[in-house]
């Protein structure tokens, strides 16, 4: 019998089903610092059509891969993802 948690992965945003095996507790010590992962959204970007498209996407993750970008907060909600 083979044994699964589910797994979010806050700096990525997905989750996904793991083996209790390469499951590791959390050391006390990391459990009390503040939230590092925040959401966030671009401001002004939308697809062409109005709805994502697999080129839309395609496109948009080609101008933005993998490269440095520079970000403006424009708004702060206490909400943490």
């Amino acid at each position: 019998m083979f044994l699964f948690a589910q797994v979010r992965f806050v700096d990525y945003g997905n989750s996904e089903w793991v083996g209790l095996d390469g499951v590791k507790t959390l050391k006390k010590q990391y459990c009390a610092l503040p939230a590092q992962a925040l959401q966030c959204c671009l401001d002004n970007i939308s697809p062409r059509t109005g709805q994502w498209t697999e080129e839309d996407v395609a496109v948009f993750e080609e101008l933005v891969y993998d490269k440095n970008l520079i970000a403006e907060v424009r708004h702060v909600t206490t909400q943490y993802y």
